[in-house]
């Protein structure tokens, strides 16, 4: 017999294949039947969270025309997937008669028949919970895509040149530098768009981008080469965001890192130079998730009940477009009476920019867009998957957020999208990754972000 694994709804949510996939060789995957009164209150949402209850469905549906899932049913790795019918009549003095814990009773009283019975789950509380009545826990590890967040990707690299290859750095600002003239030094490892610093031994320093397709390395200008911008790049790491925004060969754009490091900015900055060129708008999505304890429904509209999510957006755009000093018609007392008409309202006005919730993203086609999904570390593999395929032609797609700052409560730094986009995207010519590390919103948030 092999293992039994009772299947939490946080893990059905997270990923609707997981029994299938728990199903494997001789192991069972139990769903108790609260989990699929759970499944079922989400299903009626139009949102991401509904898709994934209704698909869990489907995919129980499937099973269900092969057999009798009270009973359980064989899948094609050669293990069993079950709905538990169980009742637990009698709860343990102290213990609320809650569906998390009729999850957790069910798995004791299947444990007297097979002690190998483990509970799968995404919320640390059922885990703890479990652990504590003598259960064994577990999270749901099979999307998880690295084991600590230092093993992201990093999309960076540091190239010691020696005095025979010294020439790359004064070579690399007149026109790019084949992989092959840079003799002595092992080349191969490197990705596909991988941002590069050549270092001389007497310490000059040139940026470059890979091009692995074709074999060169094409300069990146640096900081000091932006003087007349107003936002733009003040240290290496945004110059490398800005280098691969502005790349049209490049598709998707992902950018790490803690906070304050300029991730939002960089991305918002170079966006609005691009629009009304190639690109015709751009559409910023961010996940509503609250930080601290949730205020309770807000009045109003959609675009109302959203407002407070887009003010980090807003903020960054006031600071990139500022307060002209004419705005042809956009004079007079009205203006007045909201403080001047700027830039950034007039860009939101004529819809040059969209600020939008993720919610309602799913059967759009995004052509010629700019489409920037902000704080994306909250976001499930399923989740960025679904924004992602919404590109069309000429889409560009740059994802920010920080693994490390995370507040939805399902996702870790392994298991969120933004992380699975970063190891699934690696090698792919069409994208192009970079770890922002040093602080730039101001001393005290680089203080506060190194030791609190």
């Amino acid at each position: 017999m092999g293992k039994v694994f009772i299947v939490d709804t946080s893990v059905i949510m997270h990923d609707p294949q997981a029994p299938i996939i728990l199903a494997d060789k001789d192991n069972l995957a139990v769903i108790p039947l609260p989990v699929l009164e759970e499944l079922e209150h989400f299903k009626v949402e139009g949102n991401g969270k509904g898709f994934n209850a209704r698909e869990a469905f489907r995919i129980l549906d499937e099973l269900r025309k092969k057999g009798a899932l009270s009973t359980g049913v064989k899948t094609e790795l050669g293990g069993e997937v079950v709905v538990s019918t169980t009742e637990i009549k009698r709860f343990p003095d102290g213990m609320a008669r809650t569906n998390d814990n009729r999850i957790i009773l069910t798995a004791q009283k299947m444990k007297h028949k097979n002690p190998q019975v483990k509970i799968v789950s995404k919320d640390r509380a059922l885990r703890i919970k479990a652990e504590a009545l003598g259960i064994e826990s577990e999270d749901y590890e099979n999307d998880k895509v690295v084991r600590k967040v230092e093993e992201l990707y990093s999309g960076f690299t540091k190239i010691n040149l020696t005095s025979t290859t010294d020439f790359v750095i004064s070579q690399i600002y007149k026109a790019p530098v084949s992989v092959n003239e840079i003799r002595g030094l092992d080349l191969s490892a490197l990705h596909p768009n991988q941002c590069c610093e050549f270092v001389s031994a007497e310490g000059k320093t040139a940026l470059a981008i890979f091009k692995k397709e074709g074999g060169k390395f094409f300069r990146v200008h640096k900081p000091k080469d932006y003087p007349d911008k107003k936002v733009g790049p003040i240290n290496n790491e945004q110059a490398f965001a800005s280098a691969l925004i502005n790349d049209e060969e490049l598709s998707i754009i992902t950018l790490f890192g803690k906070a304050g490091t300029g991730k939002t900015l960089m991305a918002l900055s170079v966006a609005c130079d691009l629009v009304g060129e190639k690109y015709d708008q751009i559409l910023v999505y961010r996940p509503n998730i609250e930080v601290g304890q949730q205020m309770g429904f807000l009045p109003g509209d959609i675009e109302e009940k959203f407002q407070p999510f887009m003010y980090p957006i807003l903020d960054n755009l006031a600071r990139i477009l500022g307060k002209p000093t004419k705005m042809g018609k956009k004079t007079g007392t009205a203006d007045q009476k909201r403080g001047n008409f700027d830039l950034a309202s007039e860009y939101l006005e004529n819809e040059l920019i969209v600020i939008e919730p993720i919610n309602f993203i799913r059967g759009r086609s995004l052509h010629s867009k700019i489409v920037i999904v902000d704080e994306c570390q909250n976001l499930t593999p399923h989740e960025v998957k679904t924004l992602i395929t919404r590109a069309g032609m000429d889409t560009k797609v740059i994802l920010t957020g920080d693994p490390t700052q995370i507040d939805n409560p399902y996702v870790d730094f392994a298991s969120n999208g933004l992380s699975h986009v970063i190891v699934r995207f690696i090698g792919q010519q069409c994208f192009g990754n970079i770890l922002l590390i040093k602080g730039e919103r101001s001393p005290l948030s680089e203080l506060a972000s190194n030791i609190l």
